[in-house]
């Protein structure tokens, strides 16, 4: 009996059909990439993007450029950033879009 492969497990969910979306696309333009190396691209972006995020939520706190820096090279130089950033590992999109909703409900209170 062959057992059928489930792509979009829940814990796994977002990851699997933002990659699945991702790989559609470049089918579309005949682009037809290696998938984990193309998933291992998209987590160093997230890690990325993590980072710049967290610059601007510190300084949307009021933390000095020194702060900011430091932070954020903490924090990039974590373990899990670098582990997570270099594999492919679900994480780095739900933590981006939770820094993200963060990042902009300190700006919705800032503005009042």
């Amino acid at each position: 009996m062959q057992k059928k492969f489930n792509l979009f497990r829940p814990h796994h969910l977002l990851y699997s059909a933002f990659g699945y979306m991702l790989m559609q696309i470049a089918n579309f333009f005949s682009f037809y990439p290696d998938v984990l190396s193309s998933l291992k691209v998209l987590n160093a972006i997230a890690a990325f993007l993590i980072l710049l995020v967290l610059g601007r939520t510190l300084y949307q706190m009021g933390a000095t450029k020194v702060e900011r820096n430091l932070w954020t090279l903490f924090a990039g130089s974590s373990f899990g950033i670098w582990r997570f950033a270099t594999e492919n590992e679900v994480y780095l999109i739900p933590i981006l879009l939770s820094l993200a909703g963060t990042y902009y409900f300190l700006n919705l209170f800032a503005k009042e």
